[in-house]
């Protein structure tokens, strides 16, 4: 409790330190200020320069990359004409070789398809009839309706 106390007393003055020196701190910080402003834009100028400084530099690197890199391209265009020629016949010849395995499916889907609408053919019939004599019944239905309308 004498702790607590003690704390207590002096509480006013630790209050009054502190804000004497949060006071003093501000006043050294808005002090400075200018200084501090002004390294500020000299460190941006300084960033700026050497920028501008290397700016050629990097653009004669840029260019320097990119040239060679076509070169390498151009350099290499034969074998890349001749890759694509070996990957068109290889997929030609690959083509070539299922052709027969392609026929013979093709054959087998049209032979199934006619199979499937020969057994359906009396069931397809059936369903065309019924589709007309539901017409024909419709309009009979309505047929005197449309007379006594007249």
């Amino acid at each position: 409790m004498a702790l607590i106390t003690g704390i207590m007393t002096i509480l006013p003055q630790l209050i009054q330190s502190a804000l004497t020196i949060i006071l003093a701190l501000v006043t050294a910080l808005i002090g400075a200020l200018p200084q501090i402003i002004s390294a500020g834009v000299k460190l941006l100028m300084a960033l700026i320069q050497g920028i501008i400084s290397i700016l050629p530099t990097l653009v004669a690197a840029a260019i320097t990359f990119i040239l060679t890199l076509v070169n390498a391209l151009i350099g290499a265009l034969p074998q890349i004409i001749s890759a694509g020629v070996k990957l068109l016949m290889a997929l030609i010849q690959g083509i070539i070789s299922i052709l027969p395995q392609l026929v013979t499916a093709a054959i087998t889907l049209i032979t199934a398809l006619m199979g499937a609408l020969i057994n359906a053919l009396p069931q397809l019939l059936s369903a065309g009839i019924q589709l007309i004599q539901a017409l024909i019944n419709g309009v009979l239905s309505l047929l005197g309706a449309l007379l006594s309308a007249a």
